[in-house]
């Protein structure tokens, strides 16, 4: 045999891969700190593990940073939100309104401002969350950081989305192409 078992690394990909949903959650965790105020009509699933990731990056952003009142206050507000966002989904749901389990919700920017589109509207959140940084540093460093790190975690999450919407209508298309010649194949019975 020209190669053990030991000798060829196996799934040298899936560590990568690994790495890419890691950071993806850890983004997605992030910008769900913000999106429960920016946004609304979420689907059911929307808050499922980045809910969690961000639970876990608030609090180790609150160890980071003991001498933020902000922070702790920032987190209790998000729960508040958090809540307010379910019920929203639920009375919904009781109404028959069917909206996407992981739909990652409307933009108030898009709802206030309907002549932009959802990539302006991206824009107006980060800004707003840079913004609102910059305005919290000199009175509350963490919570400043916080925000700023956020506008940083909306733009990179809304890119990474795009990036996989553009890929999955490509494959779509790519599918439909495919299924005409077949058809096509199969009617003039070259197959």
């Amino acid at each position: 045999m020209l190669f053990t078992q030991n000798s060829v690394p196996q799934d040298q990909g899936n560590s990568f891969k690994t790495g890419i949903n890691v950071f993806y959650l850890i983004v997605n965790g992030y910008s769900t700190a913000f999106t429960v105020f920016f946004r609304h009509c979420f689907g059911g699933e929307a808050f499922g593990f980045n809910a969690f990731a961000c639970i876990g990056i608030m609090l180790l952003f609150m160890m980071g940073h003991p001498e933020s009142p902000g922070l702790a206050g920032f987190f209790g507000l998000w729960w508040v939100a958090l809540i307010l966002q379910r019920i929203g989904h639920f009375t919904r749901r009781l109404r028959g309104v069917q909206i996407h389990s992981r739909f990652d919700g409307v933009s108030w920017f898009e709802t206030i401002l309907p002549f932009i589109n959802r990539p302006a509207a991206c824009a107006l959140e980060v800004a707003t969350c840079v913004l609102m940084g910059i305005h919290l540093m000199p009175g509350d460093l963490g919570l400043g950081r916080f925000f700023v790190f956020g506008g940083g975690a909306i733009l990179v999450k809304f890119f990474i989305d795009s990036c996989l919407d553009h890929l999955q209508v490509r494959r779509l298309n790519d599918a439909a192409i495919e299924h005409r010649a077949r058809v096509a194949r199969w009617r003039s019975g070259r197959f």
